[in-house]
């Protein structure tokens, strides 16, 4: 009972808004031609489940992610650590990473077709871009707010840039890194479905455009929950791995 009243707890708003969304579909104040009710966006997520369709968009989609994640992540938190830490290239690249960072991740779309095509290139490019451009911000914003002591510390002991940013500058600024990556995942969903709505052949965003263009308002509602549902799970994963990394800090993001 009490786990019972726990779940209800934190889903109450949800299941009232499904509850809603039942109610407009069943009495004709949204077209069922458009919006799929619940018992239908439920039933047809099984048989897409069951003819294997659904599991070949969600992989389109989750592989373009983690590819982009990947790259991007991976370079971001060495550019972040390199401008941080290093004065000379901090003066050289403030400006751009700022303008870079202030441009909207879905005004890149018409660029990256342009220049890379409409396969797989140019989306796991411009996701990878993204997680680049957070990520190195917030590594770096983690770096300025170092513990001046731990700094100077380093220096009576002479110890040289490798063993500062390994020891130092990594460690203390890991809380700001996994914020980046959780906003940036949050922009990397965005603008995945955006580009396969615009030029894809597979993917939940081309499902989405699909199920449109052939008026099969099922279809598109699955692909939006289950959009949802993998950006929940992604969520929950980045927490458990934030909690596991900060576990010292006995706190979490």
């Amino acid at each position: 009972m009490k786990h019972f009243t726990k779940f209800i707890a934190k889903t109450w708003v949800l299941l009232l808004l499904i509850g809603l969304w039942q109610f407009m579909v069943s009495f004709g104040f949204w077209p069922a031609s458009l919006v799929a009710s619940p018992i239908s966006t439920l039933y047809d997520f099984q048989i897409l489940i069951q003819n294997g369709q659904l599991w070949t968009h969600i992989w389109a989609s989750l592989s373009r992610i983690l590819a982009g994640l990947a790259f991007g992540t991976t370079f971001g938190i060495l550019f972040g650590l390199i401008i941080g830490s290093l004065a000379k290239f901090k003066e050289h690249l403030t400006f751009p990473i700022s303008v870079l960072y202030s441009i909207p991740p879905l005004a890149w779309i018409p660029f990256f077709i342009i220049g890379l095509g409409i396969g797989e290139v140019s989306k796991i490019s411009l996701i990878a871009l993204t997680f680049f451009v957070v990520v190195s911000v917030h590594t770096w914003e983690g770096i300025l707010q170092t513990e001046k002591n731990y700094l100077h510390l380093a220096h009576l002991l002479e110890k040289k840039i490798f063993d500062k940013i390994v020891h130092i500058w990594l460690p203390t600024s890991t809380s700001h890194i996994m914020a980046g990556i959780k906003i940036a995942t949050y922009y990397a969903w965005g603008i995945l479905i955006t580009s396969e709505i615009i030029a894809s052949s597979s993917g939940l965003g081309y499902l989405i455009w699909n199920s449109r263009q052939f008026s099969r308002a099922d279809d598109m509602m699955v692909a939006i929950v289950t959009i949802g549902l993998l950006g929940l799970i992604s969520d929950f994963i980045i927490i458990q791995l934030q909690n596991k990394l900060l576990h010292w800090q006995n706190k979490t993001i």
